[in-house]
């Protein structure tokens, strides 16, 4: 099960520089809408974020992307190939 939305909720509320960190990092795998748009959002407001918290949320957004490319990437070299007729 993906809990997204509620470590979105954590990370949104979070005070702690390291706890926030440690909830975006978690965020970067789980491959949904809530945490894709929580990452794109958050680098929107980058400039006011303070350096540590931004390399976190830089890192975990790519990550995400490189994740939506490659698994769609891998799947489509898994599937036979049809041949033409």
């Amino acid at each position: 099960m993906n809990n997204a939305a509620a470590i979105v909720a954590i990370a949104r509320s979070e005070r702690d520089p390291e706890l926030k960190r440690t909830a975006v990092s978690k965020l970067s795998i789980m491959h949904s809408k809530e945490a894709t748009d929580y990452l794109w959002k958050s680098c929107k407001r980058i400039k006011t974020q303070e350096g540590a918290n931004m390399r976190a949320i830089i890192l975990s957004l790519s990550l995400t992307i490189a994740w939506a490319i490659a698994i769609p990437a891998a799947e489509a070299q898994t599937q036979p190939a049809t041949t033409p007729r």
